[in-house]
């Protein structure tokens, strides 16, 4: 056994917690005992058990309380009761509240052991399944965020292609004669003059700003270049 699974143990006898605290030693688990459900809540608070070992009947707050705070403070960590003979219904209580097993007074080693196995290996699993968990999230937050880039950067260059073709065409326009045929972000107009060219480029910056306002500035850029050529051309 790992004696690094560290196991508290609650009983308000002192014999028992001294013969049990023993016993659950010799099976390689590091003991820690308590007296009383506080005492115990006490020193679960301040550095929480993977496994507890707890009487149900105890003055003050009883096992069945402290199994419950527990809980509440980590789900993850397995709680066995020990119950007093024939006490069924504390039983069912103790399970339907999360405790990982129960055992009956006079408490048998072979049962004790293997509970505690047990409880050992499930506390091992849940913490495996939340580390997992855990790599996951953090996984999946690595990957939005490299979608989100990716797809920034790609609005980025669709709009500066889309630009760099409206100048294009704007240029061919305004140097040509004739009608020319102006083509970007599926609008298509005739351009007869360079103050026809002027409006349509312009209408369709601001068509585009609105849809991705990373083109903010490159729509300006447009402005001032339609606005330097037709003052020669018009």
């Amino acid at each position: 056994m790992d004696t690094s699974v560290r196991v508290l143990l609650v009983d308000d006898e002192p014999g028992i917690r001294h013969v049990l605290g023993a016993l659950i030693k010799d099976f390689g688990y590091d003991v820690h005992t308590a007296e009383s459900a506080r005492e115990a809540l006490e020193a679960f608070t301040a550095n929480p058990f993977p496994i507890v070992v707890t009487d149900i009947r105890m003055p003050g707050m009883d096992g069945l309380a402290l199994l419950e705070r527990v809980r509440n403070q980590n789900p993850d960590t397995q709680v066995v009761m020990i119950t007093g003979h024939g006490d069924m219904d504390n039983a069912v209580e103790c399970l339907r509240l999360g405790a990982a097993d129960f055992i009956a007074k006079p408490v048998n080693d072979d049962l004790l052991e293997h509970s505690l196995k047990r409880a050992a290996e499930q506390y091992s699993l849940r913490e495996q399944i939340r580390r997992h968990t855990e790599h996951l999230e953090e996984l999946v937050a690595s990957r939005t965020r490299e979608l989100l880039e990716a797809h920034r950067v790609a609005v980025v260059g669709e709009t500066v292609a889309c630009m760099a073709h409206t100048i294009k065409n704007l240029a061919a326009a305004l140097e040509g004669s004739g009608e020319t045929c102006l083509r970007a972000h599926g609008v298509e107009v005739v351009v007869v003059n360079a103050a026809v060219v002027e409006e349509q480029v312009l209408l369709e910056a601001e068509r585009i700003e609105s849809v991705h306002d990373l083109a903010f500035g490159t729509t300006r850029i447009v402005e001032r270049f339609v606005r330097r050529l037709t003052a020669g051309a018009v």
